[in-house]
Formats: structure tokens, sequence, C-alpha cells
């Protein structure tokens, strides 16, 4: 719900944000449908953390050690 804000304004005839089709089908108690663009969200967020995770590892292993520091890891 935080995310409709700022991005409401990007909703056009020609694009549908994952986050609109949610909101929308809360509104008209499409449940079903909600939950699974919310699950699709939840997957996406997860596996940029997962990208993320790793690539902090390859950089601590290489040769810069200090990068995971920096980013609080």
């Amino acid at each position: 719900m935080t995310a409709i804000s700022a991005t409401i304004f990007l909703v056009s005839l020609d694009w549908s944000l994952v986050t609109v089709r949610i909101l929308e089908g809360i509104t008209n108690l499409e449940l079903g449908q909600a939950s699974a663009f919310s699950m699709v969200v939840n997957r996406a967020r997860l596996l940029a953390v997962f990208v993320a995770s790793l690539a902090m590892r390859r950089l601590n292993a290489g040769s810069l050690g200090q990068a995971g520091t920096l980013l609080g890891g």
C-alpha cells in the first residue's frame, strides 16, 4: 500500500503496475488475484535480496573485501 502513492502517477492505459492491480483486486474483492500478485511481488523481492547477497559474498571473497562493511554487511 505504501508503494501505491509513489507509483500511482505512472499508470497509463498501456501500463499496469502490479501494486495497482493488487489494490484493484482488494477493492473489487478479488482476493485470490490480489494474493497471487502479492506473491509475485514477494518472490521478486526475495530474488533481488538473494542476488544482492550473492554479489556481496563474491565481493567480500575477492579483492574488494571491504565492500561489505561499506554497505553494512
